[in-house]
């Protein structure tokens, strides 16, 4: 749950990166359908901008998801190899031994061979 609390919209941001990859992939067909119509009336320019913004805008939000990602992903390692780990021991550590106090009289002894001799 604290992971969900602090996860970015995933989803979402892949979802506009899909949308912003076919506005590029439309972008550079529409240049290859028309191109020569463009060469002839000299729409090079106006062509070339509109692919570099469609590209701008791609390039763009990938950073943004790789910068938001980057610190997500080093949270997520962090809690599950630092917190969960230390939480785990404390929850161990809280279990009460099975030898106590009484139950060191009822050990064996053991001879130097490792057979129990006796009990005391």
């Amino acid at each position: 749950q604290i992971l969900q609390a602090v996860a970015p919209p995933f989803g979402s941001l892949v979802a506009q990166q899909a949308q912003l990859e076919g506005e590029l992939r439309y972008a550079h067909s529409r240049l290859i359908t028309n191109s020569e119509e463009i060469a002839f009336y000299g729409g090079e320019v106006v062509e070339r901008s509109f692919l570099e913004a469609s590209y701008t805008n791609l390039v763009r939000h990938i950073n943004h998801i790789c910068s938001i990602k980057v610190p997500y992903n080093m949270l997520e390692g962090f809690l599950m190899k630092y917190v969960w780990s230390a939480t785990g021991f404390a929850v161990i550590a809280s279990f009460p031994s099975e030898i106590g106090p009484s139950d060191a009289r009822k050990r064996p002894l053991a001879s130097p061979a490792g057979s129990a001799i006796a009990f005391r």
